[in-house]
């Protein structure tokens, strides 16, 4: 029962860490929150929709929220079970409030991936300082090498 609670907790954590950042700061790119003038990577568009994965993990691996939100095209849209963050700055935030929750990322292991054309289905764990994902599931659509649309379940979700 106690481990359900602090899963509870966190989850809630993740999302209100992000819809605070939201209230705070709307449409801003204040205190962290980048903008469309913040230099994402160049040539974004030319990415094939595997190089985008790469690059969406490598960020999130070194918990680099503003990197991730490079990823999104400007309409993306997350799904997370209860919550739903539209743009790349409401992306940014709840991936800045998992990494907040979470700590240090100790490991990122992708256990498989299933692409047809702009579309991936993978699978995954993480184990971080302060919670594990054992059987997360996230799917993509990527279009014109950027995300718009991010479907992400974190199973097996534990805290330590």
């Amino acid at each position: 029962m106690r481990t359900l609670f602090r899963v509870v907790i966190v989850m809630l954590a993740v999302t209100v860490a992000g819809i605070l950042s939201l209230v705070a700061h709307p449409g801003a790119s204040a205190q962290g929150m980048r903008s469309e003038s913040d230099a994402c990577p160049k040539q974004l568009h030319l990415r094939s929709p595997e190089q985008v994965l790469e690059a969406h993990l490598a960020a999130f691996r070194s918990g680099n929220a503003a990197l991730i939100a490079c990823d999104f095209a400007k309409d993306a849209v997350l799904i997370l079970p209860g919550a739903v963050a539209q743009g790349p700055d409401q992306i940014q935030a709840t991936f800045a409030g998992f990494f907040q929750a979470a700590g240090a990322i100790n490991s990122v292991t992708v256990t498989s991936t299933t692409t047809q054309g702009g579309s991936i289905l993978m699978t995954y764990k993480v184990d971080s300082e302060h919670i594990v994902v054992s059987d997360g599931v996230d799917t993509f659509v990527i279009e014109k090498g950027r995300i718009v649309l991010e479907t992400a379940y974190l199973g097996g979700l534990t805290t330590r």
